[in-house]
């Protein structure tokens, strides 16, 4: 089945990466998956998605919404072909319409929750994300940085193309031994170095995630194709 490509505008992109034991990932994926290694570790990231104009097919943009949409992403390699792609966890947005559409199977549930990003100065922001009874799931302060610091990462540069390679994903679907296949293709601006503080993050604090580096991006378009489902096994 054919489904029409999602797009949207991108305001910010936010980047919070962590350090994970590869071996505590490797018991979350399919066999035909396995940890991208990156001087030792496997490559977590929490991303949250402010966008606009979001909309599908023949809609035009100007009719598009407005949401944040978050995701708890690992750096992967597909085994049957050597190629890198990224394994989701879990997608969540602040939309309730996003939630209820998207649990019908495209581009894999998205779970509903309250985020809040807000510009705390010139070049410094806030975010917290809850599961929409008050339960914390994610907070941090952040502020831009001359300095790009990362036991993951050698440079920006790197960053940037392990970032560019995950074109392709997989995440739960809805029936429960498959997994959605979603390619984005984007148009990321360069990338800046954040300094954060007071980073909670309780799912990767319980995949024993070190957080590592933080980085923001803004403009460009993203576009989301659904690919078809792929078997776990």
């Amino acid at each position: 089945m054919q489904l029409p490509e999602i797009r949207a505008h991108l305001v910010h992109r936010f980047i919070f990466n962590y350090r994970v034991p590869p071996e505590v990932l490797a018991e979350r994926l399919p066999e035909w998956l396995e940890p991208q290694v990156i001087h030792g570790s496997a490559v977590g990231s929490h991303c949250v998605l402010c966008l606009e104009r979001v909309t599908f097919g023949p809609v035009p943009d100007r009719l598009g919404v407005s949401n944040i949409n978050c995701a708890q992403r690992f750096g992967v390699i597909d085994k049957r072909t050597a190629e890198p792609a990224v394994y989701v966890h879990e997608r969540n947005t602040d939309s309730r319409l996003g939630a209820f559409v998207s649990s019908l199977g495209f581009p894999g549930k998205h779970v509903y929750v309250k985020a809040r990003v807000e510009e705390s100065g010139e070049g410094a922001w806030s975010l917290e994300i809850d599961n929409g009874g008050g339960e914390p799931l994610f907070s941090a302060r952040a502020a831009r940085t001359e300095r790009f610091s990362s036991s993951l990462f050698d440079s920006m540069g790197d960053f940037q193309e392990f970032l560019a390679a995950g074109v392709r994903s997989y995440s739960p679907a809805v029936k429960p031994d498959r997994l959605n296949v979603v390619d984005l293709q984007k148009e990321d601006p360069t990338y800046e170095p954040l300094s954060a503080e007071d980073v909670h993050d309780s799912f990767f604090e319980s995949c024993s995630g070190v957080f590592d580096s933080a980085l923001r991006t803004g403009g460009g378009t993203y576009r989301w194709s659904y690919r078809g489902h792929q078997a776990l096994t």
